[in-house]
């Protein structure tokens, strides 16, 4: 809960998104979450071999996160930077999204 905390302040500063309503922040993080998710799966997807894809992919739909990341951690080279770097990707693709918009 912290981490996810944590991550939603990061991009609503990042996002510039703090003067709009409680509500609206909350939408927009949680759809910046959910693409996140999808984003950083999909690349470490890529990046497993392919006879440990099928127990990510129970991993994934257990929704067991703890399990996950034990199973993940030795298998991609610094998960943690691997997560943190995607997510700027990610951050950074709705950033401009967003500045287009305006």
């Amino acid at each position: 809960m912290i981490l996810r905390d944590k991550l939603a302040q990061e991009a609503t500063k990042k996002l510039n998104i703090a003067s709009l309503s409680i509500p609206v922040q909350e939408e927009i993080i949680s759809r910046v979450g959910q693409n996140i998710i999808k984003r950083v799966s999909v690349e470490i997807f890529k990046t497993l071999p392919k006879d440990k894809r099928p127990e990510f992919e129970e991993f994934i739909g257990s929704g067991d996160v703890d399990g996950l990341y034990a199973f993940l951690k030795p298998l991609v080279p610094d998960l943690d930077a691997f997560i943190e770097r995607e997510t700027e990707k990610e951050i950074k693709l709705t950033k401009e999204l967003v500045e287009k918009t305006e």
